[in-house]
């Protein structure tokens, strides 16, 4: 760390904690005002951030979006912290995780985020705009501490980048976050002020979609005019690498499933209305009221709970009593919806709720009731909740307990429980507990930690307002004895009949369970949620055997292959209704819990997600779909065999799906040449740019020609064939002689390359000669339109000259010291502006170049493999890296194949590496 000046104050840290992180406003002395925040906008990937980076998380049993990314940049350190639930959750709490890979000794390294500030959202659709900013602030000044006690005291600034936090859920729009974390840092750094602590020097707002990002800057500029003394607003957004132009559905959400908040209000004659709040594909943030007649609401519940019931038009009934029929289309349409419930709203068996669809004629998938063609998830709105839970963590245990022992005078006997709980524990590989009396059940749920809990039996209320699972001698396991447990499981599964309601109805006769009237929201699952369990499954009236037991297996079965909570409670719930469409058992299970949740055993790694084909409705949409799944790849986080071949399933699927549709476009085929192209599938992609300059729109781009001939070139080498390179030269020629630009020339100066690979002797150095060429005036053009890739024609040329010598025989020549410079300096400025794969792979290409020329490639070598290992952290895109491979092993291989040295042994070692990188 740097040390303060010589003269410099020594900062005096505050006294009390409370003097910095007190959350009311402290006034800023008169005789002080604090300097303006200088403020840009950057519209690309955040993995080419080099400042610390600050991001939000809501309340998730995983890391989604930019904190995955980021995770994956700084070890797995955010990843390990939320396993062990020490990951902040709620508004206010922050954590400062620093990034231990930053080697300061690679200054032209791919910058990554010198460290990670996460600050808590709390529970999605609940964050308001002043704790937004509070927990900015907040989290700011934990950061600046950290500056602080690495710098040894001293108030030098610091440059912090930060994601739109809270955007990305419901009810926080990109203009609102942008303007709320501005005046978080500002609040930040009129406090770091007043004790001489660092302070923010600039915000870097980083945003991948440039339609939000535009919606930021206008935000902020709106700030700047109304607060001109305390922001300065760059005036245009910053490119950015990786930069996307919008996503492809018309709404942008954070999460792969829709959310909707229904919550009971009272209207102006104090009558009970629903308020509904939309954070769809299709919607955000309309609200509207539904009124309803609680007495005919609740008999209709009362009718359609009985497990008798096959009157399936109570559920369509009671979905157009409850639901607006303005908002009907955003539910009937959804394939995956979280409803986030209040606990007067969660009595209602949504499940049980269905639309006309079968009425007018739908399809078969219409057919199906609502709750089994959607993947419906509860999430329970609660003031209440214990304080960091201590997780049981995936070493936790598994415990099922099957009919409990219980008054055979008043309770009949379960043997479809009994079954239910062997056939559980056995798909869990554990063994059930059966038929045990209270103490044995109670000791088994207290005796460890446990992961998952899943018990069927009997469920009963009691009028003190307590209940849960009947016990014997008249006990029941219920909320205080699940309280009563130190470490929270993940999972609480309860298969049982009538567990007490959230708020009893003391109008209901309680003589006799099989006449009381069900309730839907059992106060077990509601204390199990405030305890923090993350997933709660609880039946909300008597279940049928078959279907019941179908349920369970069908559940464990989908978490056990890795899919999503929300995945596998649609699965389950789709095979109880197989089991039995007359009955209603499918529509029992009211599942609370975080969508995103997935099983993953001690000895496992996580599944990955299926690939979910989205529904496009034109043609501009499809194109714009595509260019975002080849941006995807180019940047891909995690590259291995099986998510790149879903990858190119999931496009072979668009393929077949839109293909007839809108393939003879060419802007369309065009996408398609792109898509596949970075994903890997040469082949496919040379046809679609084939097909896109057939098309008889001619909404094709020049590069599409260009993309075909590089291709072609590519592909010819890689399958070393003379006749498909010659083919490439034939197409680009003509090209570069119409319009000559930089990147023709250079894209024919590759060709030649490739061509000198696959021939020999005298004709692999006059194609040699001819790449030179076409290299030397690429470098002509870019320096006579200073383009900012002029290190790329320099370089290709000068290991063009080392292939030639190496081939010749001569003794290497040194580098040309000017061009070197010249390279240099414009990677160095590529680097600064807009830095890129290419710039930043080109440094360590400069550098084996001149350590191949000096005759001190192996004692280069480690340095060229730490930058290289750094660059495929963020850029792991294997065409990418196969275009380096190529490249070194056209200037190595010579020296490779030479008699054995140092030199050639790290020749051989870094082709090695590379290699692996591009396959």
């Amino acid at each position: 760390p740097s040390r303060p000046s010589r003269g410099r104050q020594q900062a005096t840290p505050p006294s009390l904690a409370t003097d910095l992180f007190a959350r009311e406003a402290l006034a800023v002395a008169a005789q002080a005002p604090s300097a303006r925040l200088p403020v840009c906008v950057i519209n690309g990937n955040l993995k080419f951030i080099k400042q610390p980076m600050l991001m939000g998380h809501y309340i998730s049993a995983r890391l989604g979006g930019t904190e995955y990314v980021v995770n994956m940049l700084t070890g797995g350190a955010m990843s390990e912290a939320l396993d062990a639930s020490l990951y902040p959750s709620t508004p206010g709490t922050h954590q400062v995780f620093i990034n231990m890979r930053v080697d300061p000794e690679q200054p032209l390294a791919l910058p990554r985020p010198a460290a990670v500030v996460v600050v808590g959202l709390g529970e999605e659709g609940r964050l308001r705009l002043s704790e937004l900013t509070d927990t900015v602030r907040q989290g700011v000044m934990a950061y600046a501490q950290r500056e602080s006690e690495q710098r040894g005291g001293g108030a030098t600034g610091f440059e912090l980048a930060a994601t739109l936090l809270g955007s990305g859920g419901m009810g926080v729009r990109v203009g609102s976050a942008a303007q709320a974390i501005a005046q978080g840092v500002a609040e930040a750094n009129q406090r770091l002020q007043r004790c001489g602590w660092p302070t923010v020097s600039k915000l870097h707002l980083v945003e991948l979609y440039q339609d939000r990002a535009t919606e930021a800057h206008q935000a902020l500029t709106v700030l700047v005019e109304s607060r001109p003394n305390d922001f300065a607003l760059l005036p245009t957004l910053v490119p950015g690498a990786g930069a996307m132009r919008r996503p492809g559905d018309s709404g942008y959400r954070g999460a792969g499933y829709d959310l909707i908040t229904a919550v009971q209000r009272r209207d102006q004659n104090d009558l009970p209305t629903i308020e509904y709040t939309l954070d769809t594909q299709r919607a955000r943030n309309e609200v509207r009221g539904q009124a309803t007649q609680a007495q005919l609401v609740d008999e209709l519940v009362r009718v359609g709970a009985d497990s008798e019931n096959t009157d399936l038009q109570i559920g369509r009934s009671l979905f157009q009593l409850l639901v607006p029929l303005e908002i009907e289309p955003f539910l009937a349409g959804s394939n995956a919806l979280v409803l986030q419930l209040d606990q007067a709203t969660a009595r209602y068996p949504w499940e049980l709720l269905d639309t006309s669809a079968a009425q007018s004629g739908g399809s078969a998938a219409d057919l199906l009731p609502w709750a089994v063609r959607t993947r419906v998830l509860r999430k329970l709105r609660t003031e209440q909740f214990r304080a960091q839970p201590a997780a049981a963590g995936r070493d936790g245990g598994v415990l099922v307990i099957g009919e409990p022992l219980c008054d055979k005078s008043k309770f009949a006997e379960l043997p479809g429980a009994r079954r239910e709980a062997e056939a559980v524990a056995q798909a869990l590989g554990e063994s059930p507990l059966l038929a045990p009396d209270a103490l044995q059940a109670v000791n088994a749920l207290l005796s460890r930690p446990l992961r998952i809990v899943h018990i069927s039996g009997h469920g009963e209320h009691r009028e003190n307002g307590t209940g849960g699972v009947v016990l014997s001698n008249n006990t029941v396991l219920g909320p205080r004895e699940i309280a009563a447990m130190r470490h929270v499981p993940e999972l609480v599964f309860v298969n049982c009949c009538f567990i007490g309601q959230i708020h009893p109805d003391p109008k209901v006769p309680r003589n006799a369970l099989g006449t009381r009237r069900a309730q839907f929201a059992a106060s077990l699952a509601e204390q199990l949620i405030n305890d923090g369990v993350r997933c709660v499954v609880a039946a909300g009236w008597a279940v049928e055997d078959g279907p019941a037991m179908q349920f369970a297996l069908r559940f464990y079965q989908r978490l056990l292959a890795g899919e999503r909570f929300i995945d596998a409670v649609g699965e389950a719930r789709q095979a109880a209704w197989q089991a039995r469409p007359a009955g209603n058992t499918w529509a029992a299970y009211q599942c609370y819990g975080d969508p995103d949740w997935r099983y993953v055993p001690p000895d496992a790694k996580q599944a990955a997600a299926a690939v979910v084909l989205p529904d496009v409705a034109s043609a501009p949409s499809l194109a714009l779909l595509l260019e975002n799944e080849a941006l995807k790849a180019r940047y891909a986080d995690v590259r291995t065999p099986a998510i790149s071949q879903r990858r190119l399933d999931k496009l072979r699927q668009l393929q077949a799906r839109y293909q007839p549709l809108w393939g003879g476009i060419g802007a369309v085929a065009e996408a398609f040449g792109l898509a596949f192209a970075e994903c890997g599938d040469r082949d496919a992609a040379i046809g679609w740019y084939q097909q896109a300059l057939r098309a008889v729109d001619g909404s094709a781009s020049m590069r599409a020609a260009e993309q075909l001939g590089n291709l072609m070139a590519r592909q010819g080498a890689q399958r070393n064939d003379k006749a498909q390179i010659d083919a490439a030269i034939k197409h680009l020629r003509p090209l570069a002689e119409m319009q000559p630009t930089v990147e023709r020339h250079n894209l024919l100066g590759s060709a030649w390359k490739s061509l000198a690979m696959v021939e020999k002797g005298n004709a692999a150095l006059a194609a040699l000669r001819h790449s030179e060429a076409q290299y030397a005036l690429a470098e002509a053009l870019a320096l006579a339109s200073q383009a900012d890739d002029l290190f790329y024609p320099i370089m290709n040329a000068m290991a063009v000259r080392q292939r030639i010598e190496g081939l010749e025989k001569k003794p290497r020549r040194a580098l040309d010291a000017a061009r070197v410079a010249a390279a240099r300096s414009s990677l160095q400025a590529k680097l600064s502006r807009a830095p890129d794969f290419w710039s930043v792979v080109g440094v360590h290409e400069l550098e084996l170049l001149e350590a191949l020329s000096q005759g001190r490639l192996a004692a280069a070598r480690a340095s060229i493999e730490q930058g290289i290992d750094d660059l495929a952290q963020r850029a792991p895109a294997g065409h990418m890296w196969d275009s380096v491979y190529k490249q070194a092993l056209f200037v190595l291989s010579p020296c490779a194949e030479g008699p054995s040295s140092g030199e050639s042994a790290a020749a051989k070692a870094l082709l090695k590496r590379l290699k692996g990188l591009a396959t």
